[in-house]
């Protein structure tokens, strides 16, 4: 979901991304969670620092614990079926991977995968037998 950067005309919209990420960061530290921000990069490549080719506010990188990315590299190191995750900052375990993870990708499903046995995985939310949970969310507190 898009942020509504039309909510306080008196900020730019780097400001109000920047807040947006703080109360993100602060809730996931109040709650203990894990929040996953999607941002798209930028669509100039004037930058080889994978945390500065995101759109947007640097607050969006910075205040992040890990920054993961999705690339489908270039022909000359990856098949067309193929896709790279790149681990570009990770306060958790403190090791970075540029280099990236390669996983297989179906164009026809959009689905990534390891190996060639999990393409027709069948999991449990597309069985009739999926339950969920209902239970109240605790963000309405903050």
């Amino acid at each position: 979901t898009a942020i509504d950067l039309d909510v306080d005309k008196n900020s730019n919209k780097y400001d109000q991304q920047s807040s947006f990420t703080k109360k993100l960061a602060r809730i996931a530290l109040r709650f203990n969670v894990i929040i996953i921000l999607v941002a798209h990069r930028r669509k100039n490549g004037f930058t080889t620092d994978a945390n500065d080719e995101v759109s947007g506010s640097a607050d969006i990188t910075n205040l992040a614990g890990v920054v993961v990315s999705y690339d489908r590299g270039s022909k000359e190191e990856l098949r067309e079926t193929q896709r790279k995750l790149i681990l570009s900052k990770s306060r958790l375990i403190g090791k970075l991977n540029f280099e990236g993870f390669v996983l297989n990708y179906n164009e026809a499903s959009k689905r990534i995968y390891e190996a060639e046995n999990e393409l027709n995985f069948e999991f449990s939310w597309n069985s009739n037998d999926f339950w969920m949970n209902n239970e109240p969310t605790p963000f309405d507190e903050v």
